[in-house]
């Protein structure tokens, strides 16, 4: 039972893991695309 506790919760805690990655993914991407200060600052802030 232990055991699938701890299976469990490893794969709850993907989820987040996950949004969190594609999130800096795509805050890097806008930041790269960003064409000045203004631009840069936004996507810094998602």
């Amino acid at each position: 039972m232990r055991l699938e506790a701890v299976v469990f919760h490893d794969q709850n805690a993907l989820v987040p893991l996950n949004e969190a990655k594609e999130a800096l993914l795509t805050a890097k991407q806008q930041y790269q695309q960003a064409k000045n200060t203004k631009d840069r600052e936004t996507a810094f802030a998602l």
